[in-house]
């Protein structure tokens, strides 16, 4: 009996100190719905992860429905990457075991026959066609240089919170104002 007794103590201290070790421990992350047409815009995934404290085993799969995984140190890290992608013009769901992250909701007031998105990721012509896919009924243009550009659509009555949501169903976003007049 006490040698079932002390096998028994034993099982419990060391289930407890795995449970232990594995809280300390970085969780696994899946970042969906990028856009990520070409290595630049791998680079920039790689480069805005590895800015992000607490974030590594950074792997990037364009051939794999846009995925990109890698390991945070909690879940707050994980919103972080988020945050950091959202930042840097891009946009995604990032799920954190059976948890799903969300770019935080934003509200744009801005309507009219003209609005400019600032701050958004466009590296290379394929990222700008993308872009002009998403507005058919209007003129799309791209002004700036570097992978984050302004994006300027002309059409009669936009609505710039259906501007920001269409950009972020393909992987992109950026602020939403009205075109200065």
């Amino acid at each position: 009996m006490r040698q079932l007794f002390v096998v028994g103590t034993v099982l419990v201290v060391a289930l407890a100190n795995m449970s232990w070790a594995n809280e300390g421990g970085a969780v696994k992350c899946k970042a969906d719905g990028l856009h990520l047409c070409c290595n630049t815009c791998e680079v920039v995934v790689n480069e805005v992860l590895a800015k992000t404290p607490g974030v590594t085993a950074v792997k990037v799969d364009r051939k794999a429905k846009d995925q990109v995984t890698f390991e945070a140190k909690d879940e707050k890290t994980a919103q972080e990457a988020l945050n950091a992608f959202v930042k840097s013009g891009l946009c995604c769901t990032v799920t954190v075991g059976t948890n799903k992250l969300t770019a935080a909701p934003v509200t744009v007031e801005a309507k009219g026959d003209e609005l400019i998105v600032k701050g958004v990721h466009i590296c290379c012509g394929a990222c700008t066609k993308a872009v002009k896919a998403l507005f058919k009924d209007a003129n799309v243009t791209v002004n700036g240089s570097g992978a984050q550009r302004d994006v300027t659509i002309t059409g009669k009555g936009l609505n710039g919170q259906t501007v920001l949501e269409t950009l972020r169903s393909a992987g992109f976003t950026g602020s939403v104002e009205a075109a200065k007049k």
